[in-house]
């Protein structure tokens, strides 16, 4: 028989039990899922979480399998006692792949307290653009220390500061591919101190369709007077192309000895013809080149990229344009031309800078415009008409009625923004002579990178209309740079490079021979394998371009974002500036402004 007092107590227990049941389950901790977010900070990888309503830091702690004082050490300075929703942790990793003994300890922890992760919660209204200015800091800065940026800013997420501490070192992205972890390494500063630990021999592999045999049997017969095919003629162009080209990077293998750097070039007749470069390639398996550079056909060019992905080369890609990268799937592959992409996002987020302005497009009718340009008049259609704009905007095509179109499309007391899209040397000849003539109007004219290369453009038309052309290269003699490379040319060959364009890159080919040699010669001693790691953050001023690098979309090279408009002013002088698209503004970036004039120079041993 009970007690008599045991029967109370009995049903106040119960009551107590049945009133924490409904309470436990409410405080139950939600899930924990790793976050896919990493970075590699201070040669140690770290999670980046950010802690969700009901989380606690025990489930953290079990979810990442790490101890709360491992977190605690990460995470200096914040109080991770009672956590709280939407606070950011970083979470180690239990591997350590690199250590630095500079700047960490025999346990791998930061030896400086202040070297503290810190992060920005986006709010909604924010830009990229904002939040990196509010913190002194580029937009690219941000992008490289949140990969996650690629897909977009969004609300809520969590941006890490980069911060003076993590330039310069090891640092952010491990990018998930086909499953598998894998870590790239986006240095803002690379470190030239690997120069003393790289071979100073290197081996290039040049592989260009010279068709030598061609050019000397014209040299020889004196043919270059009878009738060609146009299959001929463009042999014979590549042909003159590549030989420029080859001259320019010999003059670039002299520059760089007398620097203590020696290249063995191993040249390669690629002509059009697929068998030949299987065979090259049997023999770069045992020369195992640091580099190639080249081709130029796209059926020779699908299989040396092939090869350089198997071996691990990177490919210099003077000749062929970014648009092919989709095709050839090479993380490896360096584009220096521009793609059309960047020529559409360029120009058209220059025009956006106008406002209250009459834009007018001029262009043949639509069945006549290729994909570029059609997506070009789209692009231009959509900044030029945004209401904030407060622009007049008319498009009107190249015919018969065109005079009668262009007069009752001009106006009076107001900037006539005139955007001429053809590549017919005649079209654009009339419609800029009759513009010309329209005294009574402000108008300036914008035009394509291809009228670089017409004869009879009168040039005083152009200055009158203070005409401006996107081109992606512009020889600047003013340049000290470009000045020691003609002396040198004139010596060296016994000529200055003279102007060729094939393949409509606007190139001088003497040059870009050079700039190539040059540039990746130089780079690949410095930074060794890791030299593609730094492309984005060089920004040499060379002879003919200022060259600006950034990454394709989904892994498949960099390409050259530098875009010159080059403008014919009034005066009769010629003014450059040189962009870049950034797509997280959406706006043109005048490349050089954090560059003071003189720094990354690449001068010329002579």
């Amino acid at each position: 028989m009970r007690p008599k007092f045991f029967q109370p107590v009995f049903f106040l227990v119960s009551i107590i039990v049945l009133a924490c049941l409904p309470l436990s389950g409410q405080f139950q901790p939600s899930k924990v899922e790793k976050s896919e977010q990493k970075i590699l900070l201070q040669g140690k990888i770290y999670y980046i979480h950010t802690v969700a309503a009901g989380q606690t830091l025990y489930s953290i702690c079990k979810a990442y399998g790490v101890t709360q004082n491992e977190i605690a050490q990460a995470n200096p300075g914040q109080a991770i006692d009672v956590i709280k929703p939407g606070q950011v942790l970083k979470v180690p990793e239990k591997t350590v792949v690199h250590k630095n003994p500079e700047t960490t300890n025999l346990a791998g922890e930061s030896q400086n307290p202040s070297d503290t992760l810190k992060t920005y919660m986006v709010k909604q209204g924010d830009t990229l653009y904002n939040i990196a200015r509010q913190y002194g800091r580029s937009v690219s800065e941000f992008i490289d220390a949140n990969p996650d940026l690629k897909n977009g800013l969004k609300t809520g997420m969590a941006l890490i500061i980069p911060s003076e501490l993590n330039l310069g070192k090891i640092n952010d992205a491990l990018l998930t591919s086909a499953g598998k972890t894998v870590i790239t390494y986006s240095i803002d500063k690379c470190d030239s101190i690997s120069a003393h630990q790289t071979n100073r021999f290197l081996k290039v592999a040049l592989m260009l369709p010279f068709h030598a045999d061609e050019l000397f049997l014209q040299d020889t017969t004196g043919t270059d007077s009878l009738p060609k095919t146009h299959a001929q003629n463009r042999t014979i162009s590549m042909g003159i192309s590549s030989l420029e080209f080859y001259q320019g990077f010999l003059i670039g293998l002299d520059s760089l000895k007398k620097e203590g750097i020696n290249i063995t070039l191993y040249s390669y007749d690629t002509k059009s013809d697929s068998n030949h470069v299987k065979q090259f390639l049997k023999e770069l398996e045992i020369i195992k080149p640091d580099i190639i550079v080249g081709p130029v056909r796209n059926h020779n060019l699908a299989l040396v990229s092939a090869f350089s992905k198997e071996h691990g080369i990177p490919l210099i890609l003077p000749f062929t344009r970014a648009n092919y990268a989709p095709t050839l799937k090479n993380p490896l592959a360096v584009f220096m031309l521009p793609d059309a992409a960047t020529n559409q996002n360029t120009f058209s987020g220059y025009i956006s800078g106008y406002n209250h302005s009459n834009i007018i497009v001029v262009s043949h009718n639509d069945t006549s415009d290729t994909d570029e340009y059609a997506i070009l008049k789209t692009q231009l259609a959509t900044v030029a008409t945004a209401p904030q704009k407060n622009n007049t905007y008319k498009e009107i095509f190249i015919n018969d009625t065109l005079p009668r179109s262009i007069y009752g499309s001009l106006k009076k007391d107001t900037n006539n923004i005139v955007i001429l899209i053809s590549n017919n040397e005649a079209s654009v000849i009339n419609i800029v002579s009759l513009l010309s003539m329209q005294d009574g109007h402000n108008i300036k004219l914008f035009g394509l990178p291809t009228w670089s290369r017409f004869n009879n453009l009168r040039p005083e038309y152009l200055h009158k209309l203070s005409t401006v052309v996107y081109l992606p290269y512009y020889i600047d003699y003013t340049k000290p740079v470009t000045k020691s490379f003609v002396s040198i040319t004139r010596n060296k060959y016994g000529f200055e490079p003279h102007k060729t364009s094939f393949g409509g890159s606007n190139s001088n080919f003497v040059y870009l021979g050079f700039e190539t040699c040059l540039l990746f010669g130089k780079n690949i001693v410095y930074y060794g394998k890791s030299m593609l790691n730094c492309i984005c953050n060089l920004n040499p001023r060379l002879p003919q371009s200022d060259y600006s690098f950034r990454p394709l979309p989904d892994g498949e090279g960099f390409v050259n974002h530098s875009i010159n408009l080059v403008e014919y002013k009034k005066d009769f002088s010629l003014t450059r500036s040189n962009y870049s698209y950034d797509a997280e503004i959406q706006s043109v970036v005048p490349l050089g402004i954090t560059a003071p004039e003189g720094e990354n120079e690449i001068f010329i041993v002579e």
